[in-house]
């Protein structure tokens, strides 16, 4: 409650931010974490001032050590009350793995690194000859399948991470049928054999859809805002950190 009142206090009437379709946005909100956004550096203290000002207020403090700060421009140091705050390339916020760049290619590979640790652990059921080939083909689907695809319904899937994506699933479907390596079977003869209800790429691509349909519903709302609105000025060419 008062982590939600304190960062409402912050939300200037000069419309600090960053500013998309029309709406300046300043900081973002789940539970007890907070994001706040400003375009240059002077912006920023001026917001972590007045949201240390309003913790103080409340018999709170900020915390700077465990503060950061993540640009997609090259600022190199960042101090606030002589306290120096950690620029990183990436942050994990929320479960997932944001980065400076926009890119899901590094989270994307984590979670497929978990889903192999996951399928690891139950290589005992796997080689449990009195478990039925039909229950451990269900496993993927509501075990593995969950696991790699926690956050998923923001992801942008380059042909790159299309590919690995697809190399994890027949690795996960070789794994259950444990055929041994001389038979050198087809990625499509496996499939034949799986008949899976739907790829791991299409699961993805289901949970894309959906949670597009539910912003294009949702209009005029702050994710409908981020994702169709257009950003002020121009960015120049390149990569969007060069």
């Amino acid at each position: 409650m008062y982590s939600e009142y304190i960062v409402r206090k912050v939300e200037f009437k000069d419309n600090i931010g960053i500013k998309i379709g029309g709406r300046t946005i300043n900081n973002l909100r789940y539970v007890d974490d907070t994001t706040i956004l400003a375009e240059e550096k002077e912006d920023m203290e001026k917001l972590l001032k007045k949201l240390k000002e309003e913790n103080e207020k409340a018999g709170l403090s900020l915390n700077l050590k465990k503060t950061k700060i993540m640009t997609t421009g090259t600022l190199n140091e960042f101090k606030l009350d002589g306290t120096e705050i950690e620029i990183t390339s990436y942050h994990t916020f929320l479960g997932s793995i944001v980065t400076r760049d926009g890119y899901d290619d590094i989270e994307i590979n984590r979670r497929l690194s978990i889903g192999r640790m996951a399928m690891t652990k139950l290589e005992k059921i796997m080689k449990d000859r009195d478990v039925k080939k039909t229950t451990k083909m269900k496993i993927p689907e509501t075990i593995i399948f969950l696991t790699v695809t926690y956050g998923s319904k923001s992801w942008t899937l380059q042909k790159r991470e299309r590919k690995k994506i697809d190399a994890f699933e027949l690795w996960m479907w070789r794994r259950i049928l444990r055929g041994p390596w001389t038979e050198k079977r087809t990625n499509f003869s496996v499939l034949e054999d799986v008949k899976p209800k739907r790829s791991l790429e299409a699961t993805i691509l289901r949970l894309n859809l959906r949670y597009f349909d539910h912003v294009m519903r949702a209009k005029r709302s702050l994710e409908w805002d981020i994702m169709f609105g257009q950003v002020e000025g121009h960015r120049k060419q390149g990569k969007p950190w060069m």
